[in-house]
């Protein structure tokens, strides 16, 4: 009873608050040719029930499951399928990025739902308005970032493995605006790390490192996902950046023998 208890409570949720579990209903419906009438003799009610029940979004746990009966499905099977419908972007493209960093309220709302921030949240830990936070959500919505779902609560629509587009206005943004300060920091502080290496490694240590950070990637990835359910006041905002690249002092550089800014031709000419 527990755990019938337990599902009707979730697909009733799942109903109430996701437009999207009906449109996955309906798509599987069409594809097996199964019409609303085919549904009320299975349900044994009037065909004008089922649209009505359909059009208020609002299934009881035995309906749903004797409509997934006659789809030869489990109730799992369709919120598994509803599941993979549902879009998920792994990026944005260059002109919404554009949208983001002209507008640094838009942005500061779109990295606070990205770690999975209530509108309550927002409104407690920055000088916002809720109509003005409510305004930049549905902005946001219109960006395909979320589904807004009723008492001001949204859907995340973004990829596990969601990255910003490489060299695109946000990846510009962070260089221009926040690199310098970032780095520029003491790192004394407990919780805070910097290391900088220099070394000649070969091209299967190389690799192995590439493997290494790839890994610490997915971990920090991982960590998100198991945090993201936890109250903002048990989580810290954390920024980790990886980087790694063939790198000499330019000083340094000016002196090899190869460097073509050290050629005898070019000596020349400056003289």
């Amino acid at each position: 009873s527990c755990i019938v208890l337990f599902f009707d409570t979730f697909i009733q949720f799942a109903m109430n608050q996701s437009k999207a579990l009906i449109r996955t209903l309906k798509s599987l419906l069409r594809s097996r040719h199964i019409t609303y009438a085919d549904i009320a003799r299975q349900l044994d009610v009037s065909e004008v029930t089922i649209k009505r029940l359909f059009s208020h979004q609002r299934l009881s746990l035995q309906r749903l499951e004797a409509i997934c009966e006659l789809l030869d499905i489990t109730l799992l099977e369709l919120l598994q399928y509803h599941a993979r419908q549902t879009p998920h972007i792994a990026h944005l493209t260059v002109r919404q990025e554009q949208e983001l960093v002209s507008d640094p309220r838009l942005l500061l709302v779109a990295l606070c739902i990205k770690n999975h921030w209530s509108l309550e949240d927002i409104l407690q830990q920055y000088i916002l308005d809720k109509a003005e936070c409510i305004r930049h959500l549905i902005h946001l919505e219109s960006l395909g970032l979320i589904e807004l779902l009723p008492n001001n609560r949204y859907r995340l629509l973004i990829d596990e493995h969601f990255q910003w587009l490489k060299n695109g206005p946000i990846e510009q943004f962070f260089e221009k605006e926040i690199q310098a300060r970032f780095l520029g920091t003491r790192f004394s502080q407990e919780g805070r790390l910097r290391r900088f290496l220099y070394g000649d490694l070969s091209a299967a240590s190389l690799q192995k490192i590439r493997q290494r950070l790839q890994a610490l990637i997915q971990t920090f990835e991982l960590c998100l996902e198991e945090d993201k359910m936890l109250p903002v006041t048990e989580r810290q905002s954390v920024a980790l950046l990886l980087a790694m690249r063939d790198w000499e002092l330019e000083s340094s550089q000016a002196l090899k023998r190869n460097c073509s800014d050290n050629s005898p031709e070019n000596n020349a000419s400056s003289r």
